[in-house]
C-alpha cells in the first residue's frame, strides 16, 4: 500500500499502520507497523517514500499471496473502524452489492469507486486504484508467466 500512497496522509489513514516519525538517529524516517511482526522504516521526500526497511520481528518475511483490493478495504479499514459494509455503501451513495463484491474478492474497485473511497477515508484515489493495478498485474503475471518467459527482449542494433 505504501506504494500507492500519493501523500504521506495516505499512509496513516488505515488505522492499523500506526504511522509513526522516528526519533533519535532514525529522525528523517517514518515507520508503518503491520501485525505486530513488520515493521516497515521509510524516508518521505518529495511526495515517495525511500530508503525502505523491512524489519521482521519473529522470522524471515515470506512471501505473501497476492491480496485482493477488497481484503485491504475490509482489514486495514471497515473492520478497525467499525464500519459495515451496508453503512459504507450507503454513505458512498453506491449499491451495497458493489462494496459486497468488492470485500468478497469478486470485483474490482473501478475509478468511480477509487474516488468515492477516497473522499470518505480521506486519501486519494490513485491510493485505490495502485492497490487494484498492483493486484491485477500480479494475478496475470501468475497466470501468463511461462508466455512471458517466452518472451525474447526487443534489442536494438547499435549505429556506430
Amino acid at each position: 500500500m505504501l506504494n500507492n500512497s500519493q501523500n504521506l496522509l495516505d499512509s496513516r489513514i488505515p488505522p492499523s499502520n500506526r504511522l509513526e516519525k522516528l526519533n533519535g538517529n532514525l529522525k528523517d524516517f517514518y515507520s508503518i507497523r503491520i501485525n505486530n511482526q513488520w515493521r516497515i522504516i521509510f524516508i518521505w521526500n518529495n511526495g515517495n517514500a525511500s530508503n525502505f526497511e523491512i524489519i521482521d520481528y519473529n522470522e524471515i518475511m515470506k512471501k505473501l499471496k497476492n491480496i485482493h483490493p477488497g481484503e485491504v478495504l475490509t482489514e486495514e479499514f471497515l473492520i478497525p473502524l467499525e464500519i459495515s459494509p451496508y453503512r459504507l455503501a450507503k454513505n458512498l451513495n453506491i449499491p451495497q452489492t458493489r462494496i459486497s463484491e468488492i470485500t468478497k474478492g469478486n470485483r474490482r474497485i473501478t475509478a468511480d469507486t477509487a474516488l468515492r473511497l477516497g473522499q470518505y477515508f480521506g486519501n486519494s484515489a490513485k491510493f485505490w486504484l495502485g492497490i487494484q493495478d498492483d493486484f491485477d498485474i500480479e494475478d496475470e503475471f501468475l497466470i501468463k508467466k511461462s508466455i512471458l518467459e517466452s518472451i525474447k527482449p526487443f534489442v536494438t542494433k547499435k549505429v556506430a
